[in-house]
């Protein structure tokens, strides 16, 4: 998966295609703690917001069941964001 593709803030549908889950689920999980930009009626999650709470969340997916968001979409997430943090020389 590439998030180079998005925009710095993901709309709700754009979230539901990143994760690979349903828009139910994207609620869920911004209910649970994604950070969050209100713009008008819009809910926007900045992408950087976005690769943290898959960082943070990874183990925490494994053993609390109000995070629906299927073990490999976070793996493939987390490849991501060790490409972009090689690319900018970050540890």
């Amino acid at each position: 998966m590439d998030l180079k593709k998005y925009p710095p803030l993901l709309d709700i549908p754009e979230l539901v295609e990143v994760l690979r889950v349903s828009e139910r689920t994207v609620w869920k999980i911004i209910n649970n703690g994604l950070p969050t930009v209100r713009v008008g009626r819009k809910v926007l999650v900045e992408k950087e917001e976005l690769k943290k709470w898959v960082k943070e969340n990874t183990e925490v997916r494994n053993s609390d069941p109000k995070f629906d968001t299927p073990a490999y979409v976070i793996a493939d997430i987390r490849k991501e964001i060790a490409k972009e943090s090689k690319i900018r020389g970050e540890t």
